[in-house]
């Protein structure tokens, strides 16, 4: 039964495209043709259909708050279902939502690779490029989402402090020094965390769940292959890192694999965005 969908962007940067070719009889065309136009008659009543959302609404703001959240944690953590779990449940309750990629992994599909950590000069380029990317991306999105006039929630597969464990004290302060955002300010730690309202971090099943970390040639919990290289023991000393990384952000919440299973940790967090997404929303609401 076809009913409302939810309205989220998947933000997808670097799409391949493939090209192809057909040949057909001048009737077969024709007849190809009439059924494109009924298909498009078609996705414009779903279209339709899916732009009225269930739950509360919210009406068109004048400046809508734009919820940015860093989605972190360590390898195989669960990230993949619960930014599948807060879209849901966002947008049930009248958010749009923008989901990010990971910018690392949208440069490892081009046939980059991560520097060894040895080769300093590398490493140095590699990670200023995958962070001058990751802060385009987070402008564009931002602007978009603010254009639209609707509360929106971008949810980032990983934020700008994460480069921040792969690489060298020195590095990461000469990648800082380096670079300027958007308004050509230059970029701190403490600018960096101000980006985001809050920052998840789903602690590795390497750590408490031991039974469920998988690592090698695996698919992670959306169902996609990965590779994923460390070993548990370097998943836990990774995870730390990740921690050690955005302790300084007011709202970090660090969510373990507890006797709740993953069920629970996924419930925590998207009541974590949901809360902060609802107090941002009647704010705005109060100032309007």
């Amino acid at each position: 039964m076809l009913g409302p969908r939810p309205v989220c962007a998947r933000v997808a940067v670097g799409v391949a495209v493939g090209a192809w070719s057909s040949f057909q009889a001048p009737g077969a065309r024709a007849a190809g043709c009439e059924a494109q136009v009924s298909h498009a008659r078609l996705n414009s009543r779903l279209f339709a259909s899916s732009s009225r959302r269930e739950g509360p609404s919210h009406a068109k703001q004048s400046n809508p708050r734009v919820i940015r959240i860093a989605l972190t944690g360590g390898p195989c953590a669960g990230k993949s279902s619960a930014l599948g779990q807060i879209t849901q449940e966002a947008t049930a309750r009248g958010f749009d939502v923008y989901s990010a990629p990971e910018t690392p992994t949208l440069l490892f599909h081009t046939g980059a690779k991560l520097p060894a950590k040895s080769d300093g000069e590398e490493m140095f380029h590699f990670q200023r490029s995958l962070m001058q990317l990751q802060l385009q991306i987070e402008a564009s999105l931002t602007s978009i989402a603010r254009s639209t006039g609707r509360p929106t929630i971008i949810i980032f597969d990983r934020g700008l402090l994460d480069p921040r464990g792969y690489m060298a004290p020195e590095i990461w302060d000469r990648v800082l020094g380096s670079l300027s955002d958007g308004s050509g300010r230059s970029v701190d730690e403490t600018r960096l965390l101000a980006r985001y309202e809050g920052v998840i971090h789903l602690v590795t099943a390497a750590d408490g769940a031991e039974e469920f970390y998988k690592w090698g040639k695996v698919a992670d919990d959306s169902g996609k292959e990965v590779s994923r290289t460390e070993s548990p023991e370097e998943a836990r000393a990774l995870d730390v890192k990740m921690q050690e990384c955005w302790r300084g952000h007011p709202n970090h919440m660090v969510i373990h694999n507890t006797v709740g299973g993953f069920k629970a940790k996924l419930k925590d967090a998207e009541s974590f965005v949901l809360r902060i997404a609802e107090e941002s929303a009647t704010s705005v609401n109060k100032e309007q």
